[in-house]
């Protein structure tokens, strides 16, 4: 049972869920009186109607061809194991598939009226961007581009255009957490405008655009570019929680997978604001992920949904999937989906991969990847598949909170192998030659696995080479380089918010390093001086990197207080949740202590967010 507390109304909400099928159970307590004076915010609304709605989210699925080829891809799925062989487990996912009068492929249970009712003969109100070719303008058309946009922004579509173009160079190809050429292209087709009444009007969205995605995609790429039109970004902060609270319960309505991206961005853009980060808000944003936790190839072969609409619907998973583990990553929660889901990986587009990637900001000089293939489908396969791994580290009993298993070290070693095996196989052995945003984010996760798996074992004995110690040491130097080569090539202030905990978990290591008596104390204090700037360069982006750069100076105020004459001490916010010892065995209580605290228990001295006994940062 979980509770959450915005500006005067209490819920709380128990979420159950199961491995295989999804299943959601929510329980509610009634509303705490406010005061006459408050009133209504967006996260108020957001509580009730996100909860109230995302959790019966359902993906645009439609009834058409078959397609050759799905047996091939079947192979190419996580392992799960939860009880239900292959085809008792398509069965039973098949069955609670109903189509009711809205005409959206929904899901519902054996004890559900609607499980009882016919389908449909409607046609699904989501179409697919497979169904519409581009836009072809006839004389008198035009295209509405700020027709979903809050009508009080003073916005030009140079300036639209700028910040839409900003996002999908720094944001969107990392978790592919947008499609742009599907996205831009639909746009225009949902915003056309004809001078002649048509026989079929256009579309409101699609599978690759929403209203609310649009906004999303708007605000985040204003905020990238912000030291370039400050005035407008305060101006899309006034507007963009009134003009987004409708378009979420509109969507909610008849969600399709450009809703749940949406969702899933919108969690983002609360954690972009400078008044208060919504930390929070991953227990809800992801909520609408449940629905989508189905195999679909079965409905291929049956004819029920394309392969294109089945290729989109499982990208979709991959992107919520590893949004979601990030940000249990960040905010020290259990995720929310099923650890090792029975859903195809990303499939690998040849198309997507050879768009070239360009810096778009003028006063960028252009660098070593500017000009070179995205290769964003193909890093997109990759990190999804590291995403499983870092599944199973979380999932050990070393965060889950589990007791330690019998051969629990078997399992780590296991894991290990794992992990060792995606290194080799994936095809960017050199990533620094293709300095990417993306590919660099990738590799830096891939060492951040590394550390969660190798930290708690630092200080102990593990039948492994190099030893825990040398790994932990190793991924952290590399990090540290990635991220040199990250801020080169484009500037950390367009980093992705997943850098924070990243950069977090690099300064643990030094600092793990600094109190050991075999560390190299000069480079060791540069390096943690380092990952401070690296927190400093990602501030104007991220409030989280905020609190994370006081964590890691207070840190070392209070575990190596003889190097710190570069800190201003008595500007460090006094936090009674750092402890100070005064033992001769510091390494080994810095060490359990950094296992058993999270930088949020740090900075708000408290253990709310704790994951089990060990930090997920």
């Amino acid at each position: 049972m979980r509770a959450s507390s915005r500006r005067g109304i209490t819920i709380f909400f128990d979420v159950k869920v199961t491995t295989w099928p999804c299943s959601v159970h929510l329980t509610w307590a009634k509303p705490v009186p406010r005061p006459v004076d408050a009133r209504w915010g967006f996260d108020d609304w957001l509580l009730f109607g996100i909860i109230l709605t995302s959790f019966v989210a359902s993906l645009y699925l439609s009834k058409s061809r078959d397609m050759a080829g799905i047996s091939a891809i079947r192979d190419e799925r996580p392992q799960a194991d939860d009880g239900f062989g292959p085809e008792d487990r398509r069965s039973h996912t098949s069955d609670r598939l109903k189509r009711p009068e809205g005409g959206s492929l929904m899901q519902f249970g054996p004890t559900s009226l609607w499980s009882y009712a016919q389908d449909s003969n409607q046609r699904p109100t989501n179409l697919t961007p497979y169904q519409h070719p581009s836009v072809d303008l006839k004389p008198g058309d035009w295209i509405d581009w700020a027709r979903a946009l809050p009508q009080d922004l003073p916005i030009s579509k140079h300036n639209h255009d700028r910040a839409i173009s900003l996002f999908e160079t720094y944001y969107a190809s990392w978790c592919m957490v947008v499609d742009m050429p599907a996205f831009l292209r639909d746009m225009e087709l949902c915003s056309l405008v004809t001078r002649i009444p048509q026989e079929s009007t256009p579309p409101t969205r699609t599978a690759s655009y929403s209203p609310l995605l649009h906004n999303c995609v708007l605000y985040i790429g204003l905020h990238l570019g912000q030291d370039e039109w400050p005035d407008l970004v305060q101006a899309m902060d006034g507007v963009f929680d009134k003009n987004c609270a409708a378009l979420i319960m509109g969507e909610a309505e008849d969600p399709s997978t450009s809703t749940l991206r949406a969702l899933n961005l919108f969690a983002t853009c609360l954690n972009v604001r400078k008044d208060n980060s919504a930390r929070n808000s991953g227990y809800i944003y992801f909520g609408m992920a449940f629905a989508a936790g189905q195999a679909c190839d079965h409905l291929v072969r049956s004819g029920q949904i394309t392969y294109d609409e089945w290729e989109l619907r499982n990208n979709t998973y991959w992107t919520v999937y590893q949004q979601d583990l990030l940000r249990a990553i960040a905010s020290g929660r259990p995720p929310m989906l099923a650890g090792q889901p029975e859903i195809a990986f990303p499939t690998v587009n040849t198309s997507t991969d050879s768009t070239i990637w360009h810096k778009k900001k003028p006063q960028d000089q252009p660098g070593l990847a500017d000009g070179l293939p995205s290769m964003a489908s193909t890093i997109f396969h990759w990190s999804a598949r590291l995403s499983c791994i870092l599944r199973k580290v979380m999932d050990t009993h070393l965060y889950s909170g589990k007791s330690e298993p019998q051969g629990g070290d078997s399992r780590i070693l296991a894991i290990a192998h794992e992990l060792d095996n995606w290194h080799i196989d994936q095809p960017f052995q050199q990533p620094l030659s293709h300095p990417v945003p993306h590919l660099l984010v990738s590799h830096m996760m891939y060492h951040l696995t590394s550390i969660y798996l190798f930290r708690p074992y630092y200080r102990s004995q593990l039948d492994i080479v190099p030893s825990p110690a040398a790994r932990c040491d190793n991924a952290a130097k590399a990090i540290t380089e990635l991220l040199r080569a990250y801020d080169y090539e484009h500037g950390l202030r367009n980093a992705v918010a997943t850098l924070i905990p990243i950069v977090f978990a690099t300064a643990t290591i030094h600092l793990l390093a600094l109190v050991s008596n075999h560390a190299d104390i000069t480079s060791n204090v540069e390096a943690l001086d380092e990952a401070a700037w690296f927190m400093t360069q990602l501030k104007p982006s991220w409030i989280e990197a905020s609190r994370g750069l006081e964590v890691i100076n207070a840190l070392r105020a209070e575990w190596l207080p003889e190097q710190t004459a570069s800190i201003d001490v008595s500007q460090l916010p006094h936090n009674q949740a750092i402890p100070h010892f005064e033992s001769e065995e510091l390494p080994k209580e810095l060490h359990e202590w950094l296992l058993g605290t999270n930088f949020y228990d740090i900075l708000h001295g408290d253990r709310e967010m704790s994951f089990g006994s060990s930090s997920l940062l």
